[in-house]
């Protein structure tokens, strides 16, 4: 396969996802010139809650993790949900630079999309039109998880 196969694959796979749903292709390809795509193998661990040195965002090409939570109450540890190909997380650490507030296990071989705050951060200052609309995109995905998470607690007490 030659490497322009592989980043019209990359882009492919990346186009239809609601990170990038407002970007046109070439706008794409500027995000994929700061990024790399990282493969993990099954029961790996991408991190922890609580890191503080890696603010990096990621999107799932393809396998699953688990994302999970210590509880305050009983210190176990809560899997909070499962996230396969197309879902986006540590988006709450990229754009705030606070500590993970969640663990990622891989569940099976799982390759992702990386973008770093570090790289993220020289996109604004050189493309700020296709920062701004991955900005747009990644808010979408954080409101939507809102929503779901406030229809769950309005349910449940």
């Amino acid at each position: 396969m030659s490497s322009n196969n592989g980043l019209e694959n990359l882009l492919n796979d990346l186009k239809p996802l609601h990170l990038f749903k407002n970007l046109e292709n070439d706008e794409i390809f500027e995000i994929m010139k700061i990024s790399q795509v990282k493969k993990y193998p099954k029961n790996s661990l991408i991190f922890s809650e609580g890191d503080e040195q890696d603010f990096s965002m990621f999107v799932i090409i393809e396998g699953k993790v688990e994302i999970s939570a210590r509880s305050e109450k009983t210190n176990d540890e809560i899997s909070l949900f499962y996230a396969g190909r197309g879902l986006s997380f540590g988006e709450m650490s990229f754009l705030d630079q606070q500590p993970r507030s969640a663990t990622i296990k891989t569940l099976e071989d799982t390759s992702a999309f990386v973008i770093t705050r570090a790289f993220f951060d020289i996109l604004l200052e050189t493309q700020p039109k296709v920062a701004a609309k991955l900005i747009i995109g990644l808010a979408t995905i954080l409101s939507r998880r809102l929503r779901a998470t406030d229809h769950k607690l309005k349910y449940s007490i």
